[in-house]
């Protein structure tokens, strides 16, 4: 009967998901989301081996498919007549329309509802009208992704759901080998036992037998022996944590035994066949930045680039620490390293031959950054260090902005540029200028096809609201959509100084000794562990992750 009733949603779904725009996708998915869980719950008391291989299969359709939608979109639009492309662009110029609405506070949205009805209608005009869109849902089953994996390689799908042992939230594994039968599913932990991604982070200790090792990484080494590398996807508390600083003993983390591969969906290694890699030659980098136009911003710039100047004869400036990159007052702050990252990160790069464009000071402005892709191809490298923010739930307080109590959790998340302490402190912006608040919702409606690596060098850039099957929803899904391949992005509020000491750090392995993107990674991770002597304390050099 469970089978039965899988059938018939997966049938009605891939009958009617090509016609439904954005968010009418998001309704559906959350009306049927309950239904599809359920089948964990009959799953975990029988452990009936096909009812295991359709709830993967599931998983594999069902997550990620709003992200797929827009890609899919996006791909056929390339060859689409004029007329939808006009089409396309109005929809795109309604979108940026939102984008300022929703940022007001919502006493004075006058627009905001009538626009995404226009938007929403124009995107169902485009999906009805574009030739062969119906037909562009690829449907992957769990075989298709085991013809991909070698001897040695594991996929893990970390996954919510009501469990019947216990009668609440919690978390299981799909695991699949390249020489199983079919998938396994193994028990995890109950929700209530990691808490939100505020009370994770205190979990990562391995003095306890309540650490994160026990909690989801003992169950499942067992079916690690003889692997060496794992893709692993994840959804709920887990897609905040980082995997590989999970520690086994009081001496290795996971990342010293297994080489991680942090995916947004477990399709995509069924979806995409290996290119050659080829290493990215141009690159835009942001850092240094003013948040104030008034003079006494301006007079704290000038003293911060003196004291870079002086450095040498000043030891004190040279250890200034405990700066992080996010919100501590009612505006934002200089961040003095942000200034030297970006130097650094720019001398490496150049020693390479990649042509770099760096942004620093008042010029570093979002108008800047909303014209890459638009008439050349995007930057192979985007390297944004900055502050960040993000706000777990709408803030109830009145506020003068909807930055911070807005529903939509893309205007909740963002990076601030050149003079953003204007509008953040509710300031009115003149008609047709940027607010130098760059949101998740206007990133993700760029155009990074070409961009390899995004660098989110700010606080809390990894973090946003979980949607059911859709991972989070914040910078870390803005980027995907908007095309980028990789992004790295933090977990945490990071500290100024160690945050210029990981980036430039990474920069020298992948550029300078060779290293991929992932091994580089991996390798600075291990290496800031070492030189702050807190294996598993992870503040100082577990906050940055990396997702394709």
């Amino acid at each position: 009967r469970v089978l039965k009733m899988n059938e018939i949603i997966t049938n009605r779904t891939l009958r009617n998901i090509a016609f439904l725009s954005e968010s009418e996708i998001d309704n559906y998915i959350s009306s049927v989301a309950g239904l599809l869980k359920s089948s964990y719950y009959f799953l975990l008391d029988e452990h009936r081996p096909k009812l295991v291989e359709q709830c993967f299969n599931n998983r594999l359709l069902y997550k990620g498919l709003r992200l797929e939608h827009a890609a899919r979109l996006d791909k056929i639009l390339e060859a689409a007549p004029a007329e939808l492309q006009a089409t396309y662009k109005e929809w795109q110029s309604v979108k940026n329309k939102i984008a300022v609405e929703l940022s007001k506070p919502a006493s004075e949205q006058s627009d905001a509802t009538m626009l995404e009805i226009q938007g929403d209608e124009l995107e169902k005009t485009l999906n009805r009208n574009l030739e062969g869109f119906e037909d562009a849902i690829k449907v992957i089953k769990w075989e298709e992704v085991q013809q991909k994996l070698r001897p040695g390689e594991i996929v893990i799908d970390f996954v919510q759901v009501y469990i019947k042992p216990w009668e609440s939230d919690g978390y299981v594994a799909f695991i699949l080998k390249a020489n199983q039968e079919s998938p396994e599913i193994i028990i995890l932990c109950e929700e209530s036992q990691i808490g939100n991604f505020k009370a994770a982070r205190k979990l990562y200790k391995h003095e306890s037998d309540e650490n994160l090792y026990h909690l989801i990484w003992k169950q499942i080494e067992p079916h690690l022996a003889g692997i060496s590398k794992i893709y692993y996807s994840s959804e709920g508390v887990i897609d905040f944590l980082n995997i590989g600083a999970i520690p086994i003993n009081a001496s290795e983390t996971v990342a010293d035994r297994y080489q991680l591969y942090n995916l947004g969906n477990i399709k995509q290694l069924a979806l995409h066949s290996p290119k050659p890699y080829q290493a990215p030659n141009d690159a835009i980098l942001f850092g240094g930045i003013v948040y104030d136009s008034d003079t006494a911003a301006k007079a704290t710039y000038s003293k911060s680039k003196e004291i870079e100047q002086n450095e040498s004869a000043s030891p004190r400036a040279a250890s200034i620490d405990d700066t992080f990159r996010d919100l501590t007052g009612k505006d934002w702050n200089y961040l003095e390293w942000t200034s030297k990252e970006v130097d650094a990160i720019e001398e490496i790069l150049s020693a390479q031959s990649v042509a770099t464009t760096s942004y620093k000071g008042a010029a570093a402005t979002e108008a800047v950054f909303k014209k890459i892709g638009v008439d050349t191809p995007s930057p192979g490298i985007l390297h944004l260090a900055t502050h960040g923010y993000f706000f777990p739930h709408p803030e109830e307080e009145a506020q003068t902005t909807g930055f911070s109590t807005s529903s939509n959790p893309f205007i909740r998340s963002g990076l601030i540029l050149a003079n953003g302490n204007h509008a953040w402190k509710g300031n009115i912006i003149e008609k047709g200028e940027e607010d130098g608040i760059l949101t998740a919702y206007e990133i993700a409606q760029m155009n990074l096809k070409n961009t390899e690596l995004v660098v989110l060098s700010a606080c809390d850039t990894g973090l946003g609201d979980d949607s059911v099957f859709e991972g989070i929803h914040g910078l870390r899904r803005a980027f995907k959509l908007a095309g980028a391949k990789y992004v790295m992005m933090s977990l945490w509020s990071v500290d100024d100084k160690k945050t210029y000491e990981f980036m430039t750090e990474f920069y020298d392995l992948w550029q300078n000794k060779g290293k991929s993107i992932p091994e580089a990674h991996r390798m600075t991770q291990n290496k800031m562990r070492k030189r702050y002597a807190l294996p598993f304390n992870p503040s100082a050099w577990a906050g940055f992750i990396l997702v394709e």
